[in-house]
């Protein structure tokens, strides 16, 4: 069966929203025999609000970088981050008026610092995740730190805790997961053989996972994925129709191998 992977923010959608519409006609259009896994940075909840229920209800995902995966809806996979590293780690960003959200399976913690990204998760609160507190550090598993813009402090903080990897974002944020947890992880705890069939993405978090394709196609021009797919995407004009177009063809391309190896 061939096997697909996606990556969220900044290769199928756009600006913190939905599924771009033209590469959703085409997910829209998959056959019912390819298994697509959404591959993110964000939480499960939050991958649930950009794709169509009725589209989620079938595919596999994996969340928060690799620090949890779900089958089908299904939680079969958790990463959780030292406790006491992560209570070092949370005292100091607090001390620095550090802003962060620090997510468990069905909490968030935010910091003490406010933040607007605060304001964004406020809607989840008590309808999708419950407000957590100190209690909940053990359960943590990803802290992701808002930094003010050209201060190094957090992240210098953060790398200095052995048992965590950090992984920044375009955005001048960055996550902390426990060492080792990446999204190829994640999709090897679904219950996937590598290599896959393909794989999109579109920045640093996603290099593990395009190299254990047999396609990858990098979606902008971030140097660490560019380097190393086999098809690129350079933004521009008309990106997201281009995106969908190189998806069709990845898709007939990899359902056709699958039929001649069947023949």
């Amino acid at each position: 069966m061939p096997v697909l992977a996606l990556d969220l923010d900044g290769t199928i959608c756009f600006g913190g929203g939905a599924v771009a519409p033209q590469i959703l006609a085409v997910l829209k259009m998959l056959p019912q025999d390819i298994r697509v896994i959404i591959a993110s940075a964000r939480h499960p909840i939050n991958v649930a609000q950009a794709v169509p229920p009725e589209l989620l209800k079938s595919w596999d995902v994996v969340g928060a970088n690799g620090a949890l995966a779900l089958q089908r809806g299904t939680l079969v996979y958790q990463s959780r981050l030292d406790p006491d590293a992560a209570s070092r780690v949370l005292k100091a960003l607090d001390a620095m008026n550090c802003a962060y959200l620090a997510y468990g399976v069905d909490f968030v913690l935010p910091g003490r610092h406010p933040h607007a990204m605060h304001r964004v998760i406020r809607h989840d609160i008590g309808r999708h995740l419950r407000l957590g507190d100190a209690h909940d550090v053990p359960a943590l598993i990803k802290i992701l730190v808002l930094p003010q813009p050209k201060d190094k402090s957090p992240v210098q903080v953060c790398m200095s805790e052995p048992v965590f990897c950090v992984m920044s974002h375009a955005d001048g944020t960055f996550d902390v997961m426990a060492k080792g947890t990446d999204k190829t992880g994640g999709i090897v705890a679904l219950g996937h053989t590598l290599p896959l069939d393909a794989a999109f993405g579109n920045d640093a978090n996603d290099v593990q996972m395009l190299r254990m394709a047999r396609h990858s196609v990098a979606v902008g021009d971030h140097p660490s994925i560019c380097l190393l797919a086999d098809q690129i995407v350079p933004p521009g004009h008309d990106h997201q129709k281009r995106i969908a177009s190189v998806l069709q063809t990845v898709l007939h391309r990899i359902v056709d191998q699958h039929v001649g190896v069947q023949a």
